[in-house]
């Protein structure tokens, strides 16, 4: 029964994401892209060079190599990769020679996971190993730059639409933001309550706004919907 009421919740949240329009993003046209193997923007040949340390991405590349990655069957938006929680250890250890490989384990099942993008630039950063620092700075900041263009943050129709949960937060770090609340509305959305003492921007933001959608569709596959 339990797992009955969760398909129907999911099922009811989700319904109008079969639209595919979802802020500034097409998801079928984003899906043409990535999944047609003539199209120059078709994930593995994405991947390919994305891999290879091409540092050639266009923004577009970007959006594509961001929100393509949920037609791919490693999509799993709440999932966490086996070598995750070690890689963290060492990573707030500074064991950043250890944790590199794990790092490179998990991005090859996610290769745009932000939030080890982000430490993996930290710990080649650490080492002094600078170029591939800033490798990583690239890609960390291109996809950042995909989830910016998306919308503006600032209302439930042109909110931020972000394919894991955990990247909100990579935003609000790139904002220098903390949150106070969060809560979930139709959509569905993520509204974010924030703290607006002491922030660098007049007037102070009080909200922002990511869609969820993405995630939400692939929780309602994994219980069966």
């Amino acid at each position: 029964m339990k797992k009955l009421a969760l398909v129907l919740f999911f099922a009811a949240i989700i319904s109008f994401t079969y639209a595919q329009k979802i802020s500034n993003i097409d998801f079928d046209y984003v899906k043409e892209e990535t999944t047609k193997k003539k199209s120059d923007n078709y994930y593995p040949k994405l991947l390919e060079r994305y891999n290879a340390y091409d540092t050639t991405f266009t923004e577009e590349e970007y959006m594509f190599l961001y929100y393509g990655y949920t037609f791919t069957d490693n999509y799993s938006p709440y999932g966490t990769h086996e070598s995750q929680e070690e890689f963290l250890q060492l990573y707030y250890e500074e064991e950043f020679t250890s944790a590199i490989p794990l790092g490179k384990l998990i991005l090859e099942d996610n290769p745009v996971h932000l939030k080890i993008i982000f430490k993996m630039l930290v710990c080649y950063y650490a080492l002094d190993m600078l170029d591939t620092a800033r490798i990583y700075a690239k890609r960390y900041y291109g996809l950042l730059s995909a989830i910016y263009d998306s919308g503006d943050g600032f209302s439930v129709e042109t909110a931020w639409v972000v394919i894991r949960v955990s990247d909100e937060y990579e935003i609000l770090s790139d904002l220098e933001l903390d949150m106070l609340e969060q809560a979930l509305l139709e959509g569905p959305t993520d509204m974010l309550t924030l703290k607006t003492e002491d922030q660098k921007y007049d007037p102070p933001v009080e909200e922002l706004y990511f869609n969820v959608a993405k995630p939400f569709e692939g929780m309602s596959k994994m219980f069966g919907e």
